[in-house]
């Protein structure tokens, strides 16, 4: 009798199984980074490289420059206040001006928190934002 045991090592791997896999790994992970590659921020104009020359017929802006003090204080000219009064007196100063530009100077070791409550209030009234650079 020419019996033969059928237990032989196949030798030969099927890759089908693994490459769905990577897909379903590469599908998952582009779907769920998406709120990751584009996070929400406020609109800041920075200090840039390039120097543009204004044009003759071009209005200089009415510019106020508000400094963020330590312990959540704020002063705008010679007066300091408290951030309780921070959206009253920023409405108050651009309220019916033409061209406004608010300029944002943050004191050494000031939280990050004070500006970005500056900022978000100044987007809010409608007043471009440039930080002060030192």
């Amino acid at each position: 009798m020419g019996l033969k045991p059928d237990n032989k090592i196949d030798p030969t791997f099927n890759m089908s199984s693994m490459t769905d896999m990577i897909f379903l790994l590469l599908v998952f992970f582009m779907l769920t980074s998406g709120d990751v590659i584009t996070p929400a921020g406020l609109k800041v104009n920075t200090p840039g490289k390039a120097k543009s020359t204004p044009s003759p017929s071009s209005k200089k802006p009415y510019e106020v420059t508000i400094k963020v003090l330590k312990g959540g204080r704020f002063r705008m000219g010679n007066d300091t206040f408290s951030e309780q009064a921070l959206e009253s007196k920023i409405y108050s100063r651009f309220k019916d001006k033409e061209n406004p530009l608010l300029v944002i100077d943050v004191a050494n070791g000031v939280t990050t928190q004070y500006m970005v409550d500056v900022i978000s209030i100044a987007n809010q009234i409608g007043v471009p934002v440039s930080l002060l650079a030192q």
